[in-house]
């Protein structure tokens, strides 16, 4: 899996299965260094609708409050960068409205614009003028999906399919569910925990631990710089309610939540209270 940058600064993913966005970096809501003590990002005085959103941030920190955008968009792979960078104006926008509904847009000759997006580390998006709005994308399939909140937060859809090969005992394809079992045990055998493998191996969720494992770093940011055999989101028993990292690990919580027919959709915190699922 290798991040890149497209050219409209929408970051992704590639993978054997699949085109994935990431989280934005942690960072604080103002940067005096960078802005000026006492200034927003882009040079507007800190308003009482600004302190106002800090304060609903902070509420929505205490209680881990995440908005996940899900819209089946059919996207052509050509145009996907492009699609998923509009998409993703109109989520946030949704979002603001109704977390923020007072939070001032940037301005350029008096009109509202779309908020920019800038990199980090690892290549990390963010809203260079909202960093303290964080946010993960991910698509599958026709399926797009999006998780805001004001922590770094992780977020992955999968269909239940691997290239051509699907899981399909219900349509009679034995050669194809075939086919994906065994690329599946070659990805694990790869990129797997022994406990998850162990999970496996008692007839456990494949995707669930893709997933999960793709939260997670999605989550912390580092994608494959993090080796997805050096945590664990399953044991013997089943996927874990937390993550299980060596010691440089954040901590984080894992929740799967509900997806359409044939997918897969985890999402990852440090704390996770309430997550809303929002189709758009």
């Amino acid at each position: 899996m290798l991040w890149h940058i497209s050219s409209d600064m929408e970051e992704t993913a590639g993978t054997e299965s699949g085109r994935h966005g990431l989280t934005c970096l942690s960072l604080p809501l103002y940067n005096a260094s960078d802005h000026g003590k006492g200034r927003c990002p882009f040079g507007m005085r800190k308003t009482e609708a600004l302190q106002k959103m800090e304060a609903l941030q902070k509420a929505e920190a205490e209680t881990g409050i995440y908005h996940i955008y899900l819209t089946e968009n059919r996207m052509q792979e050509k145009n996907a960068a492009g699609f998923s960078h509009r998409l993703l104006q109109t989520a946030v926008g949704l979002y603001r409205k109704k977390s923020f509904p007072s939070l001032p847009l940037p301005e350029k000759n008096g009109e509202e614009t779309a908020l920019r997006l800038g990199a980090g580390k690892y290549g990390k998006p963010c809203f260079e003028e909202y960093p303290g709005i964080h946010f993960s994308i991910s698509h599958s399939g026709p399926f797009w999906c999006c998780a805001f909140g004001d922590a770094p937060v992780g977020l992955d859809i999968q269909a239940h399919a691997l290239g051509k090969a699907t899981l399909s005992e219900d349509t009679g394809d034995a050669d194809g569910t075939e086919r994906l079992r065994q690329r599946m045990r070659r990805i694990s055998g790869r990129f797997f925990h022994p406990s998850e493998r162990a999970w496996l191996d008692n007839g456990g969720d494949f995707f669930a631990i893709w997933t999960a494992k793709e939260s997670y770093v999605k989550f912390t940011g580092e994608g494959m710089h993090r080796s997805f055999e050096s945590f664990a989101v399953a044991d013997e028993n089943g996927l874990l309610p937390f993550v299980k990292a060596e010691e440089d690990g954040p901590r984080a919580q894992l929740r799967l939540l509900d997806a359409p027919c044939g997918y897969s959709l985890c999402l990852c915190a440090e704390q996770i209270g309430d997550a809303a699922l929002l189709y758009f």
